[in-house]
């Protein structure tokens, strides 16, 4: 009788690794990187810049500054960094965007990294995901870091730098008349 409950043992076991396994796999989406972040910044140091386009972006990070990471997340109880982009760029300047990062990654044009302006999106690539945020200027970026939260990223931390994968320039004319 000993003999037929260790196969049910054995396949609940192979269960909860599975599940585990899932899980783990599920939390390293967005913004899942193991690496430093860079440091975070407040409202105050949000880079010097008269344009509307980041009047209203610096509005967006002020309103969800430090809201927490959350895989598939769009509230401020959590979000991740593909939702946050498309909620920025629906609630700051009616444009709909795709849901995650490797669609948006799709959109405009490709810009070079040194002629990047505000409002241009910033992608990174690891093995393992994709990731977005929004230049604001000044060599940053904000972002949903899966440890801070909503937050300001320098775009020459080293970390940043090695995962760059391309920025992209949506219909910036048309944002800056909203």
């Amino acid at each position: 009788m000993t003999e037929g409950i260790w196969p049910i043992r054995k396949i609940n076991r192979l269960l909860v690794l599975f599940f585990t396994l899932s899980l783990f796999l599920l939390m390293h989406g967005c913004s899942a990187f193991k690496g430093g972040h860079g440091q975070s910044y407040t409202p105050s140091t949000w880079p010097a810049s008269s344009s509307k386009v980041s009047a209203q972006l610096h509005q967006q990070y002020t309103q969800w500054q430090g809201t927490r990471h959350r895989t598939g997340g769009l509230s401020k109880t959590g979000i991740d960094c593909s939702g946050f982009v498309m909620l920025t760029f629906n609630e700051q300047f009616a444009m709909k965007l795709p849901r995650t990062a490797q669609e948006q990654a799709r959109l405009g044009y490709p810009v070079p990294k040194k002629n990047m302006v505000v409002g241009d999106l910033v992608f990174f690539k690891t093995p393992h995901t994709r990731h977005v945020g929004i230049y604001v200027g000044n060599q940053q970026f904000m972002h949903v870091s899966r440890k801070e939260g909503v937050t300001l990223s320098q775009l020459n931390n080293p970390y940043w730098q090695k995962y760059y994968w391309t920025s992209r320039r949506l219909k910036l004319t048309m944002i800056g008349k909203l």
